[in-house]
């Protein structure tokens, strides 16, 4: 369950799909009743659902959730632009559907990449919105600049889909305080041009939600005055740097900025010992 698509709450957790609409039957039918705005029928409901689920929900990936959040962000933002008077209000005729013919990106992995990135951008370099409402606004301003300037080819083969994970993706990234903005990638933001950092911003995302996507050549970087060069591996990404003309290595990881960071923290134990 989540109110504006940028928070998730687990529910209950079932192994046969059926029974899980049922669960999502009942919660709609609170929200009719009203039910939901009064906090001890919503205890109580919760609470009886979780108590008959196949166990405890769990946690997905940032990837799994943004997908998920993506529909109910685009639901919200959809529903808020459809209640803005115009004082011009008139019975709509009903628009045929659209068929959009893209072709790019081929996956939902580039968009999330694209919206994720562009919310570290604005966080840096742009005034700080709080109304969530400002900031979907936003989202949607990005959406429709990568639509207008794409380059090659067009930009989706769906571009409602594209613009509910577009906004969804900035938006969840933009409304938190971002373990991406690491003073280096701040560094990286204010040091370059909106193209190049756009590029390096980009890639330092797929390696934390992508690895398999990322450029691990553009992923090394230096930390007081020493290398780090993230690898691939059979059971995941490492990272070395010199010591004492002998080279190190961390554990292998899940992603390679998580390499990175243990790379750090290595340097910093060495460097007091």
């Amino acid at each position: 369950m989540s109110t504006y698509g940028s928070d998730i709450n687990w529910i209950s957790a079932h192994r046969d799909p059926d029974r899980a609409q049922q669960d999502v039957d009942a919660i709609k039918a609170a929200g009719q009743r009203g039910d939901l705005s009064d906090e001890e029928k919503v205890v109580a409901l919760f609470e009886r659902l979780a108590a008959v689920g196949d166990g405890e929900p769990e946690n997905m990936g940032a990837a799994d959730i943004t997908k998920i959040t993506a529909s109910i962000g685009g639901m919200v933002f959809e529903a808020r632009r459809g209640g803005q008077s115009t004082g011009e209000e008139e019975e709509a005729e009903p628009q045929p559907p659209i068929d959009y013919r893209y072709t790019l990106p081929e996956d939902d992995a580039e968009v999330i990449v694209s919206g994720a990135s562009m919310a570290i951008i604005d966080s840096v370099k742009k005034p700080p919105l709080s109304d969530a409402h400002a900031i979907q606004e936003r989202a949607l301003w990005h959406c429709e600049m990568s639509r207008k300037h794409i380059r090659v080819g067009e930009l989706t083969n769906d571009y409602e889909g594209f613009k509910h994970l577009f906004i969804a993706s900035y938006t969840t990234v933009y409304e938190r305080d971002p373990r991406e903005l690491s003073g280096s990638v701040r560094d990286i933001i204010n040091r370059y041009d909106l193209t190049t950092a756009l590029v390096e911003i980009r890639n330092i995302i797929k390696g934390l939600y992508f690895p398999d996507l990322a450029d691990l050549e553009k992923l090394a970087m230096e930390y007081k005055g020493i290398l780090m060069t993230p690898h691939h591996s059979f059971d995941g990404y490492y990272a070395t740097f010199l010591w004492n003309h002998v080279v190190v290595r961390t554990p292998d990881l899940a992603s390679p900025m998580l390499a990175l960071a243990q790379a750090q923290r290595m340097i910093d134990k060495l460097k007091t010992t």
